[in-house]
């Protein structure tokens, strides 16, 4: 395990045999951090006119308040139904639209696909 001591010289060695790079790499970082901040700042005065013009161009676009006509309240309700009654019973001919008789073919069919299913699952089983 590395005592802090023991981390503490390691850095003041390497500092002191390589103190021409340590120079350099800390400008660098500094020209980078600065390089970032300008760029950031840049960019956020082109976000801050681009914002502006989009302001000044809905405010020509809106309406004055006093132009603005508004109903006197309360307010009407169109026609709608809130509730409907509901049917117990349907007449054979409410039916005809949503029920059809199915033939004799596509019940076969159907009886087909599902005793396929059946064997399949009695297939699988233990």
């Amino acid at each position: 395990m590395i005592r802090p001591g023991d981390a503490i010289a390691a850095v003041r060695a390497f500092v002191e045999e390589r103190l021409l790079l340590c120079i350099a790499l800390t400008a660098a970082l500094l020209i980078l951090l600065v390089t970032i901040g300008v760029v950031s700042v840049s960019r956020d005065a082109a976000r801050s006119a681009a914002m502006e013009e989009a302001a000044a161009e809905r405010r020509k676009l809106a309406v004055p308040a006093d132009e603005i006509i508004l109903p006197e309240e309360p307010l009407p309700l169109p026609g709608v139904e809130q509730y409907r009654a509901r049917r117990s019973t349907w007449s054979a001919d409410d039916a005809k639209g949503w029920y059809t008789v199915p033939d004799g073919d596509s019940l076969g069919s159907l009886r087909e696909v599902n005793r396929s299913k059946i064997r399949d699952l009695w297939g699988s089983a233990p």
